[in-house]
């Protein structure tokens, strides 16, 4: 529940599934399979370790007790699931570590085959997606114009990390494509709110508006990207301006001067296009 919250609009606790040991235990499993030092633990050494060797080792110590947990909680085979309630059920507070330690190893443990629960372990977290996993899957969906699973990737992105401008951007771009102008420039607005490049973003914003005919809106998300990247950005931005100057003839140097741009400057801009 680390990664769990109250919510005061709810009036309830938001549970967000704690992932933050994944990245670091895939490197690890990385580890052992290339043959590196810094490699996973082995199990049976995992359940017998005491304080001072968990520490020594903590970062993959920590990671492969998340994991070994996620593991048979949530496993498709029960056999997984059983070992978890069979350990709890034989804890003991009369017994101390070393007899409880003992007697889950013998008792609950005992029955796994050692080489294929190791292989199921391995795989059953390869399987789970990190962060930075879903992202570049969701790209590549886009890429590939799967819209349905891009935008599906990318919400269980942000059920993981909800504070990053990516997932938000490409949905954006995703509702876009749809014809949903609403819906991208709450996407759009929030990837800004989250951090994301500004540039890039009011621009997306801007070419947003225009497909929707709110030409006022579009000319004051093209000047703002305009004025955070007028290298490459602003280029692209007073392009769009002039394709809407053909469209309604004299609206955009009229409203520009309304944001406080001057002549010259809307001059030069639309002189060089």
């Amino acid at each position: 529940f680390e990664e769990s919250y109250y919510s005061p609009e709810e009036k309830a606790v938001e549970y967000k599934e704690n992932l933050n040991w994944l990245f670091t235990l895939k490197k690890y499993i990385r580890n052992t399979a290339e043959g590196y030092e810094n490699s996973i633990i082995p199990f049976p050494t995992l359940l017998t370790m005491n304080v001072e060797n968990a520490n020594a080792s903590i970062d993959v110590f920590y990671a492969q007790s998340w994991g070994l947990v996620h593991f048979l909680l949530n496993s498709s085979d029960n056999a997984y699931n059983r070992v978890l309630w069979d350990s709890i059920k034989i804890l003991s507070p009369e017994n101390d570590r070393k007899n409880n330690e003992v007697a889950i190893i013998k008792d609950a443990f005992e029955w796994v085959g050692k080489n294929e629960f190791s292989t199921d372990f391995v795989t059953y977290i390869d399987r789970i997606k990190t962060f930075p996993d879903l992202v570049e899957d969701g790209m590549d969906y886009y890429s590939e114009n799967d819209l349905s699973m891009a935008e599906r990737t990318f919400i269980n992105a942000l059920s993981l990390r909800d504070n990053h401008p990516v997932p938000y951007y490409y949905l954006g771009l995703i509702y876009y494509a749809e014809r949903d102008y609403m819906m991208a420039e709450y996407y759009y607005q929030t990837a800004i709110q989250m951090g994301g490049e500004e540039g890039i973003t009011y621009y997306a914003l801007g070419v947003n508006a225009y497909a929707d005919n709110r030409f006022e809106e579009a000319v004051d998300s093209l000047v703002s990207s305009f004025k955070d990247d007028p290298d490459f950005y602003g280029e692209k931005s007073v392009a769009l301006m002039v394709q809407m100057d053909k469209e309604q003839p004299g609206f955009v140097p009229t409203y520009l001067e309304t944001l406080g741009v001057s002549q010259a400057e809307i001059e030069a801009a639309l002189s060089a296009f």
